[in-house]
């Protein structure tokens, strides 16, 4: 990390952004990779788990930190189960 983030990241208001962006971000490659594995469009993985495609998009393009019921909306209509590990 360098000198200048690890300085910025001492703001509370700024970690919590950044944060928010990492998450967002782990989300964005776990929904992608869950539904390019079963060789699911945006639509079809939304279709199942009764959400909106935008809201799939989104998560996708790492612009939103979905929720856990989100999640589990997203593993229960593919018949999978979300798993949340603390590191």
């Amino acid at each position: 990390m360098n000198d200048i983030l690890q300085e910025e990241l001492k703001d509370p208001e700024f970690r919590q952004g950044y944060e928010y962006y990492l998450r967002a971000g782990e989300a964005a490659v776990a929904v992608y990779q869950l539904r390019k594995s079963l060789g699911l469009s945006q639509a079809e993985l939304a279709k199942r788990a009764g959400k909106a495609k935008s809201t799939i998009a989104r998560i996708e393009n790492g612009n939103l930190a979905p929720r856990l019921d989100t999640l589990q909306d997203i593993a229960n209509g593919v018949g999978k189960e979300a798993k949340i590990v603390f590191i």
